[in-house]
């Protein structure tokens, strides 16, 4: 049950996360492949986010929780700003997409957070787990 409460935690927030930045960034009329490289930062900061926070919290607490998903939130934008800061935009304002680039400054970054979030999640969850079972037996 704790998995399966924190998976669907998780993709609620993703796609809450996916359709306002969907709906936002067609709305500011951004060019396509600015809502596409705002959408894919976006779906990846919420999902390790959520999967971050809500393991910190099963397994230390309110406070780790929120400085993990801040330090997160920091990190993951840090890197898609690197990336744009090094690679730049297109004359007319587009995204200029590089793979070599992205393996460089962002895919790696990204492997880093999803690694962490999979590892923290899955310890929020035994740790969880273990607390629930020591409250049933002394019960």
């Amino acid at each position: 049950r704790l998995v399966a409460s924190g998976v669907s935690i998780v993709v609620l927030a993703t796609g809450t996360v996916g359709l306002v930045t969907l709906s936002t960034s067609a709305a500011l009329r951004y060019d396509p492949s600015i809502q596409f490289l705002q959408l894919l930062s976006a779906l990846d900061i919420a999902w390790a986010g959520a999967a971050l926070v809500i393991g910190a919290h099963r397994a230390w607490g309110r406070t780790a929780a929120i400085a993990s998903g801040a330090v997160l939130g920091v990190f993951c934008v840090w890197s898609i700003w690197n990336y744009l800061n090094t690679v730049g935009f297109g004359p007319d304002g587009s995204w200029v997409v590089s793979g070599s680039d992205m393996m460089r400054l962002v895919i790696p970054f990204d492997m880093a957070a999803a690694v962490v979030a999979v590892g923290v999640f899955a310890y929020g969850v035994v740790r969880s787990g273990q607390a629930i079972e020591q409250a049933n037996a002394q019960s």
